[in-house]
């Protein structure tokens, strides 16, 4: 009753794939969570992937946010995760899903 209980909620939807301005986006919504204290974040995730260097660099704040500032991030397929969706997903402390979801393979194609 003495503090509130804020959460950090990033969707990151089908309506276009993962690439850097993703990155910039997710970015700036870390640092403003880390400003507000929020107790976790909630990485809404509905994506066919994207650019595999913007999701490494997603990856790395992901984990440098549980890490460095002891805020868990909690990835929710909305639907589905591939590829680079996939990637941010394994990224994240906990994973929880939807019934009918599809999570696949995190792997670059040539």
């Amino acid at each position: 009753k003495t503090e509130t209980n804020l959460i950090g909620y990033i969707p990151i939807g089908n309506d276009r794939s993962i690439d850097q301005s993703t990155f910039i986006y997710v970015k700036f919504a870390l640092e403003y969570f880390v400003e507000k204290k929020v107790r976790f974040v909630l990485l809404d995730l509905n994506t066919p992937g994207g650019e595999v260097l913007a999701a490494l660099k997603i990856v790395d704040l992901l984990q440098k946010l549980d890490v460095q500032h002891h805020i868990p991030v909690i990835a929710f397929l909305n639907d589905w995760a591939v590829s680079a969706g996939a990637m941010l997903a394994y990224a994240c402390r906990f994973i929880g899903i939807q019934p009918n979801s599809l999570m696949g393979a995190a792997e670059p194609v040539i």
